[in-house]
């Protein structure tokens, strides 16, 4: 086993169910195994899954239905170390199934990344780009339609009402409005990871942003409060989950 991965034990898989279940002495409690982590069956070929929730020591949930062939007390890899930006897999010398790691969790995030970028505007060394990671948005700079970051342009929407946010926002204000408004974030689809999303709360009252559909979460929770002349920035990390930056 690699460092960053748990294959303790065996697991039970059921065609069409999201549920995991372990046999004894496993334990995927107390943080060796959390939301987020993708897990596989140690066998060539077979499909990662997101891990959605964590419910016992030997319990745990996928985020979609398993879709291969039930399995009876069988060989497992959860895949537990990935890269702080992209998340990406980090692989360790004796990692298990490293083709496949490598394969969907490397390669093909990787491919989805430059899929984005060269379908659309933006470039990695150029010029203008229609979506942009705003960790570095200098509130000062925002005008009334565009927000300058360095040399790159990204286009802001202002709201003063409730808004579902589209892949194609970056940056999204809120100011004018005199009561409480809820910015719903894009769907989680496989597409869309990757995507970050900067509300600023240029209003006297509270902005809400919250999950697209039930099924998904920021952190783990369904909903974030951005109190008045805050802001915060979210990064769809993998599929059903945000994460506040």
């Amino acid at each position: 086993m690699g460092v960053e991965q748990y294959t303790i034990g065996n697991v039970y898989v059921r065609t069409g169910s999201t549920m995991i279940y372990g046999d004894t002495g496993i334990d995927w409690s107390g943080g060796n195994v959390q939301m987020g982590y993708r897990f596989k069956l140690d066998t060539d070929g077979a499909p990662t899954y997101n891990i959605a929730t964590v419910l016992t020591a030997t319990q745990l949930q996928i985020s979609v239905s398993y879709v291969e062939a039930s399995k009876a007390s069988h060989p497992y890899l959860i895949t537990r170390s990935f890269s702080s930006n992209r998340g990406y897999a980090r692989p360790w010398q004796g990692d298990t199934d490293f083709a496949d790691i490598c394969r969907e969790l490397i390669v093909d995030l990787i491919d989805q990344d430059m899929g984005r970028i060269l379908g659309g505007t933006a470039s990695i060394q150029g010029t203008s780009a229609t979506r942009f990671h705003a960790a570095t948005l200098d509130t000062n700079q925002i005008t009334a339609t565009k927000a300058y970051i360095k040399s790159y342009r990204v286009g802001v929407t202002s709201k003063a009402a409730n808004y579902s946010a589209t892949n194609t926002d970056s940056v999204v204000v809120v100011s004018g409005n005199t009561a409480s408004v809820t910015i719903t974030l894009p769907s989680t689809v496989v597409a869309n990871q990757g995507l970050s999303i900067f509300i600023l709360n240029n209003s006297a009252s509270l902005v809400v942003a919250t999950c697209n559909a039930g099924t998904d979460s920021i952190d783990g929770s369904n909903s974030v409060e951005i109190a008045s002349h805050t802001n915060a920035e979210f990064l769809l990390a993998t599929t059903n989950l945000w994460t506040e930056k």
